[in-house]
């Protein structure tokens, strides 16, 4: 599936979001805004996904400020966990040459509830993040298995990353 070249805004939940069991997803050129949830959310049993050379921005979600939703959000919701289907990991995701701005979080990935879900064989590179409207982290990467982190720029912004993620010049 590819979705490019679109202005993608004012959504009642997610802007783009591939989900269960999709793959081979190709999201570029995009510009991703206003949408009520994250902007671009990649969720459970993905593969072989690229966001390049979109710019996403304003996540405003609602107006408590700890509530503000991400540029992408990379996760498995604990309730497909479950699934028969489900795997454990997202692979082969790269996120190249966004531009992320006025998000709650810029590039986040984290097991929700604890869910024993990791990151594997994926790149998140060349992306700027700025002016972010909470206190979040600009990339985060919590649980990871051969992960490559370069090349980002999140001036003022925090960078974490976990055991499994291969980071530098960021």
């Amino acid at each position: 599936m590819t979705v490019s070249n679109s202005n993608i805004h004012h959504n009642n939940g997610e802007g783009v979001g591939p989900f269960l069991g999709s793959s081979h997803w190709d999201i570029r050129n995009n510009v991703v805004h206003d949408n009520w949830s994250v902007n671009v959310y990649i969720d459970t049993d993905l593969g072989d996904v690229n966001v390049s050379g979109n710019y996403i921005y304003n996540s405003p979600g609602t107006s408590d400020p700890n509530n503000q939703k991400d540029g992408i959000r990379i996760a498995s919701e604990y309730a497909d966990l479950d699934r028969k289907t489900s795997k454990t990991s997202i692979d082969r995701i790269h996120i190249t040459n966004n531009r992320i701005e006025g998000t709650g979080g810029g590039i986040r990935f984290f097991p929700y509830a604890g869910g024993n879900s990791y990151l594997k064989d994926s790149v998140i590179s060349g992306n700027t993040i700025a002016n972010m409207l909470a206190n979040r982290d600009a990339i985060l990467v919590d649980r990871a298995d051969g992960v490559r982190v370069s090349d980002n720029t999140a001036p003022g912004w925090q960078i974490r990353l976990h055991e499994g993620v291969i980071a530098y010049n960021n």
